[in-house]
């Protein structure tokens, strides 16, 4: 029986803002039950090691996209 998806897409993985929350929120979510993706649209970042380490499927795609400001 296959684990149901779950993923989150982000413009880019930056310790501030939004995508800040992810440790915390993917640590609620038991990796047993679920199969835990994100699509990283920046650069690989310390958040994306962590996130990993937290066996959370991380893929980077550097489309050069800038975040707000």
């Amino acid at each position: 029986m296959s684990r149901p998806l779950v993923l989150t897409v982000v413009d880019a993985l930056d310790v501030g803002g939004i995508s800040g929350h992810l440790p915390s929120s993917m640590g609620r979510i038991a990796r047993s039950r679920y199969d835990l993706r994100i699509a990283n649209l920046g650069r690989s970042t310390s958040l994306s090691e962590r996130l990993r380490g937290m066996k959370v499927r991380v893929y980077v795609y550097d489309l050069g996209i800038e975040g707000p400001g």
